[in-house]
């Protein structure tokens, strides 16, 4: 009983299975927003403050897919305009590359389904880690056919949208109820890590394994040599042991490299003034 009192929960409070229309950022003539300093929102909700700190008064909460244009960072916080053209204030690492969203990424993915008759959530809570799947109601004759679909969209979900342990819930035909639940295992590293950035903006983040990864960071003001490599050691700091490389590169300019960090197994490496070849 009190699984299908959750379940109904969930459908409740699901999010619509296609995405909002893209939110574009809003301008003045006399204020136009720079499209290259975007970042988005990759967490489910997030605050936007008055000031750069957690005791700033709450101007709004952003979700998961929304953008924001960055205009400064004021010790590992962002001033950003909204798109009502309003500014305010979030924690750098809260926002990342359009990439990042999973809501955004699953916007074509979930789309597809509903052409074949599946329909699939993220839940309020869980968001894309929990996703209640509904299928075409003439799958429903076989468990066994239910499983198998549901393991090839769990599959595909993975690869495309969220990488990492998934718990799919399957509702009855109908919606109203649980038909069964199973868990899916996923990669370790599949959930962002995004460590506070209190210099600059970040521009990119490249992982060509799941194991390596690399940021760059674009400056728009000096920084001394010593406060970007305190600043490295701590962001490098932050990871998870699970990635065997981490490379952290400051940059004044599309390339004009001002610090390469690398740390590794075998320690840290540095230069200033050079990026790695």
């Amino acid at each position: 009983m009190n699984r299908n009192i959750n379940i109904i929960a969930i459908l409740a409070v699901m999010m619509a299975c296609t995405p909002p229309p893209k939110k574009d950022i809003k301008s003045t003539p006399e204020s136009k927003p720079d499209h290259s300093a975007l970042l988005w929102v990759y967490k489910p909700k997030i605050n936007v403050r008055s000031a750069a700190s957690a005791r700033g008064r709450l101007l709004a909460q952003l979700t998961d897919g929304d953008s924001v244009s960055v205009l400064k960072n004021e010790s590992g916080w962002y001033e950003v305009r909204l798109a009502d053209n309003r500014t305010g204030w979030i924690r750098s690492d809260l926002l990342a590359p359009r990439s990042f969203s999973a809501f955004l990424r699953a916007g074509d993915f979930i789309e597809d389904l509903r052409k074949e008759g599946t329909e699939l959530f993220f839940d309020k809570d869980e968001h894309h880690k929990r996703i209640a799947l509904r299928f075409p109601a003439p799958l429903y004759r076989s468990k066994q056919s239910i499983l198998k679909k549901t393991s090839t969209v769990v599959s595909e979900y993975q690869n495309i949208v969220y990488a990492g342990n998934v718990t799919a819930v399957v509702l009855n035909a109908d919606g109203q109820g649980e038909y069964l639940r199973k868990e899916f295992k996923g990669n370790i590293n599949a959930d962002p890590v995004i460590p506070v950035i209190p210099y600059g903006r970040l521009q990119s983040i490249e992982q060509p394994e799941r194991s390596r990864l690399r940021m760059n960071i674009l400056l728009s003001n000096t920084v001394s040599k010593n406060k970007l490599l305190s600043a490295a050691r701590r962001m490098a700091g932050t990871f998870p042991i699970s990635y065997e490389m981490i490379e952290i590169v400051f940059r004044s300019g599309e390339n004009n490299c001002v610090l390469w960090f690398s740390e590794d197994a075998g320690g840290e490496q540095y230069r200033f003034d050079k990026c790695s070849e």
